[in-house]
């Protein structure tokens, strides 16, 4: 408990626990309270942003390259059988290529940014880390048990519900339902 000064008229000796500034009623405890969360904020982030270490160089071969070369050399040998079903084989073979290719470069230019500015590479994936979490957060739970584990009851699913069992069907009028605990919402 200490006297400061009114952030909002600049009135002096008002205590920083009071609820409203005597002079202006401005709520300095709800300021200190928010100016006290937004520095317990930025301390958190700044020792998640210290936890992140130094990455590993990329392995090449992680990425389906032997996948891909698997593809091409089967590929290869069913282009004596049938060339439609080779020409299909080395397609999805170069399109393995292509895609472990696009992996590969996104982790170099991640281990890159790590040995040439380290502050930034860890402050991006701090960020990365964040916002899978808010994707994860504003994913559907169920009700019941709390679960992120649900499907989503197709049209497929309730028609062939109510097919079999008729009006009693608990399909009807449910969209989600949870996998872990089977409750239907």
């Amino acid at each position: 408990m200490a006297l400061i000064k009114c952030p909002e008229c600049g009135k002096e000796n008002v205590s920083d626990s009071a609820e409203m500034c005597p002079e202006c009623g401005y709520g300095i405890k709800a300021h200190f309270d928010l100016v006290n969360q937004k520095q317990r904020n930025q301390e958190i982030r700044q020792r998640k942003i210290e936890s992140v270490t130094m990455p590993e160089r990329p392995k090449r071969m992680n990425y389906g390259y032997g996948m891909a070369i698997f593809a091409g050399i089967v590929g290869l040998l069913e282009f004596l059988l049938s060339p439609i079903i080779a020409i299909i084989l080395l397609l999805f073979a170069y399109w393995m290529y292509y895609e472990g290719s696009k992996q590969y470069n996104r982790e170099m230019e991640k281990y890159n940014l790590a040995l040439t500015n380290f502050e930034k590479y860890q402050k991006e994936t701090v960020r990365e880390q964040e916002y899978r979490a808010r994707i994860e957060s504003m994913k559907p739970k169920c009700p019941a048990c709390g679960s992120t584990d649900i499907q989503k009851i197709t049209t497929m699913d309730r028609a062939v519900s109510i097919s079999v069992v008729g009006a009693a069907s608990g399909k009807i009028g449910k969209q989600y339902k949870c996998r872990r605990c089977k409750h239907m919402w």
